[in-house]
């Protein structure tokens, strides 16, 4: 079979044309894929610049780096979201303001609090405390900061009332006593703080000061017991020796004589002690009004001098007095004044053994003040009673003032109406040597 060889004979022309024809739908269909492409592109970018945009602002906020507004110029859906999330983030933003003030006010409250406060962790050691329970300690807070309570306060009292609270979840309240030289006492409200999440159970103690209420209740109880001792023995004398007069001894003069001038003793001890109440209650109500001049101490020791000096002559003692003319006037009540200085005379010559010396002297400090200084030999006090001399009914020695008459009122109605002038008392004294008082007047301008 034989072989047959084709010859195609194409001009150059049409040969270019084909080609050129070629050519030219491919370029077309390329600049048409790079359109397609170009415009994908600018489509894509067109939706995920806006989600780029959203996820760099929400990680910002996540992690609480300002985020200023998200800025999305869209109107469709993304546009919508944007302005969603900005909605979102503001409320958040209001809600975390608000959030934070309330917590700056509980902690302004927590640290002004008058009481102490102290705030538990879960493991029962110190997580946080007050200023004012600071300064009741005298401690550092980071002396005290994830310690015990035993570790600080060295108290059992407030350790049992702790494991009592936690055995049975309910409040305690419990009084401690702090040593020292100037023990505190503490009423202690242990309670569990509410609404924490997660199961962390805290606990919340409040300290309350009440050493001074409680002096103040000793004081009170000391009082009416002492009025009731006061009253009640005068008045028992009283009654005794008017049924024994009664039962017929009052047909024996001299017997009758006797018992009339005890009665009578009695009665003037029970004045004498009413009318030192009503002084030293009027005084501390402050209805006693004070009609301040400039007066001259060297008048009033004078006018007390002659008051004085008849229950000195009975004992023997003598009355020294030393007093310039040329010191400064005192703004002073005058009756007052001479109720102050006749009281310390007096308690001057009681506690003065028989043969002993009272001396009166005065003179200008320098720092204003004029002062009237009483010293005496008799029997002292000691160091340890100076500082409660002033307090209604103390007495450093009960039964030897009771029968010098006493009624421990003297001393207490003397400072007040010393502090009413804006002066002061100073004692001194030496156990069974001496004893000095130093009043302090203020000069008149």
């Amino acid at each position: 079979m034989g072989s047959y060889l084709v010859f195609m004979l194409l001009s150059v022309a049409a040969l270019t044309f084909l080609i050129n024809r070629e050519i030219k739908g491919g370029l077309t269909i390329l600049v048409m894929a790079l359109f397609s492409l170009l415009a994908a592109l600018i489509f894509s970018r067109k939706i995920t610049s806006p989600i780029r945009k959203m996820e760099i602002f929400t990680r910002k906020v996540c992690n609480g780096a300002p985020a200023g507004t998200l800025l999305v110029e869209s109107n469709d859906e993304l546009g919508q979201l944007a302005k969603n999330i900005n909605h979102l983030v503001l409320q958040q933003q209001e809600k975390i303001k608000l959030v934070h003030k309330e917590k700056r006010k509980l902690a302004s409250a927590f640290t002004a609090m008058v009481e102490g406060v102290m705030i538990l962790n879960s493991d029962n050691r110190i997580e946080s405390m007050n200023n004012s329970l600071m300064n009741i300690l005298g401690r550092r807070e980071d002396d005290i900061i994830n310690k015990t309570l035993l570790e600080v306060f060295r108290n059992m009292d407030l350790q049992n009332a702790l494991e009592r609270f936690k055995e049975t979840g309910e409040p305690v309240l419990q009084e401690i006593t702090l040593g020292g030289a100037s023990p505190i006492i503490l009423d202690v409200n242990i309670s569990p703080i509410q609404g924490l999440s997660g199961g962390d159970e805290k606990t919340m103690m409040v300290f309350h000061e009440v050493t001074r209420l409680k002096k103040l209740e000793n004081i009170r109880e000391d009082f009416v017991a002492n009025v009731t001792h006061e009253i009640k023995t005068p008045l028992t004398a009283i009654i005794g020796f008017i049924e024994t007069l009664e039962e017929g001894a009052i047909e024996d003069r001299v017997t009758a004589e006797k018992f009339l001038r005890i009665i009578s003793e009695h009665a003037q001890r029970l004045n004498r002690l009413v009318d030192g109440l009503l002084t030293l209650s009027s005084i501390e109500l402050g209805e006693i009004k004070l009609h301040l001049e400039g007066i001259s101490v060297v008048h009033i020791v004078e006018n007390a001098l002659p008051v004085i000096q008849a229950k000195a002559r009975d004992k023997k003692l003598a009355i020294h007095h030393d007093i310039p003319t040329g010191l400064p006037l005192i703004m002073a009540d005058r009756d007052r004044v001479a109720q102050v200085i006749l009281n310390i005379l007096d308690n001057a010559v009681k506690f003065t053994p028989e043969g002993g010396k009272v001396s009166i002297t005065a003179f200008e400090d320098g720092g204003g003040y004029v002062v009237v200084r009483i010293a005496d030999t008799g029997i002292g006090i000691p160091a340890s009673e100076i500082p409660r001399l002033g307090e209604r009914f103390y007495r450093v020695d009960k039964t030897r003032s009771r029968e010098l008459g006493g009624i421990g009122l003297g001393l207490s109605i003397v400072k007040h109406l010393m502090k009413a002038h804006q002066g002061r008392v100073e004692i001194e004294s030496s156990p069974g040597k001496s004893t000095t008082v130093s009043l302090y007047f203020p000069c008149s301008l």
